[in-house]
């Protein structure tokens, strides 16, 4: 399986980018929550313009998740490619990547708790080199097969294990078996069927018979958790997540989920609605991440020298920004705050402003005699052309 190995030594090169602000049994946390985004980017490549367009009248996922072919979808202007025009916002714009994902793929990316990942990433300049390396693979199935992408990932897991001391297993190996027994074999059977007939003929290996077993265990589970919810259909609109939350666990309570997959059932059956209630996270409104706004603002105090720290320059243009915001931005939205950690100073050079030179248009009549003229140009080379 030559294209295994490739796929799975150019991911392995990718960790090694890590090296220094990673030990090597921590590079899984990061690479294989970037795979699976990797993967998802490329199954959704050749549909994402229609997606975009249909998201600017509607926000239901299912509708969403039709246009683009897919069990899930993603709404973001960004993908892998767009990203990297972007590198000093990069980590902004890969959270709201992210965030435009249907509620399943973002229920898988939150048991990674990558968000943690990402601001180490970005905080060490490696978030860039990292999507663009991934960026350069190909993981699209009609490349890597859902039985390749199965294997790639069990030797990922196998190699980051390796490093790994005793009891130092904090990279979620338990969410990438559900990851692809649930979504990449979801959505056909090669790799299921590739093994039991290797079984059949008793050619099977004693890996390869593990990792039958788990895929059957994760059909069946999957199978068990839709039949629970069919058996409790409800015409009951809940609006509230916490009521919600403590509904759905009573329904799920025999399963025995763990926490990881629980959450990613509740954010598969959850939607963004304004007329709910607000969700609440310690006692406070928790953050639709999906409203995140960035604003340019003019420098108000000069600037007495260049560093790197910018900190101290912020503290001093933090009336300048509240200023700004209550003219400009107060008026337009109801709820909003400052994140003063995501502040930073940058200077850019407005070439339009100073380099541009308005010419007069030509008259509107001046213009059509000109594109009739061209019109009968067209016309006689085209009669030359066919005799």
């Amino acid at each position: 399986m030559p294209n295994f190995n490739e796929k799975t030594n150019f991911i392995w090169k990718i960790a090694e980018l890590l090296r220094g602000p990673y030990k090597p049994e921590k590079y899984g946390d990061v690479i294989l929550p970037m795979a699976v985004l990797r993967r998802f980017d490329c199954l959704l490549a050749s549909t994402k313009e229609a997606v975009l367009e249909k998201a600017k009248t509607t926000d239901i996922e299912k509708l969403l998740n039709k246009v683009a072919g897919q069990g899930f979808s993603n709404k973001s202007e960004y993908d892998f490619k767009k990203l990297l025009d972007d590198p000093d916002n990069i980590r902004t714009n890969f959270e709201s990547y992210i965030q435009g994902f249907s509620a399943n793929i973002r229920g898988i990316v939150e048991n990674f708790e990558f968000d943690k990942e990402i601001k180490k990433l970005a905080e060490n300049n490696l978030l860039f080199l990292v999507i663009k390396e991934f960026n350069n693979t190909n993981l699209h199935p009609e490349v890597v097969s859902n039985a390749e992408m199965g294997y790639i990932f069990e030797e990922l897991i196998r190699r980051f294990s390796e490093n790994a001391e005793a009891g130092d297993h904090y990279t979620p190996r338990e969410v990438i078996k559900l990851m692809v027994n649930l979504i990449f074999t979801g959505e056909d059977e090669d790799r299921v069927e590739e093994l039991a007939l290797k079984q059949k003929r008793q050619l099977i290996t004693k890996k390869e018979l593990a990792a039958l077993e788990k895929l059957h265990t994760g059909k069946t589970l999957q199978e068990k958790i839709i039949n629970v919810l069919k058996a409790n259909i409800s015409d009951q609109l809940v609006k509230n997540r916490e009521v919600f939350d403590k509904k759905l666990k009573n329904i799920l309570k025999d399963l025995k989920l763990n926490n990881g997959l629980y959450k990613a059932v509740l954010m598969g059956l959850s939607e963004r609605d304004e007329t709910a209630d607000y969700c609440m996270k310690g006692g406070k409104k928790e953050a639709d991440t999906t409203l995140r706004d960035t604003e340019s603002i003019p420098l108000s105090v000069p600037v007495d020298e260049f560093t790197v720290d910018t900190g101290q320059h912020i503290e001093k243009e933090k009336q300048n920004i509240l200023d700004y915001v209550d003219k400009e931005v107060k008026p337009h939205v109801k709820e909003f705050w400052i994140d003063w950690s995501k502040a930073k100073i940058g200077y850019e050079i407005p070439l339009t402003r100073y380099f541009y030179k308005y010419e007069e248009l030509k008259p509107f009549k001046e213009i059509m005699l000109e594109i009739g003229e061209l019109e009968q140009e067209i016309q006689a080379e085209m009669k030359e052309l066919v005799g």
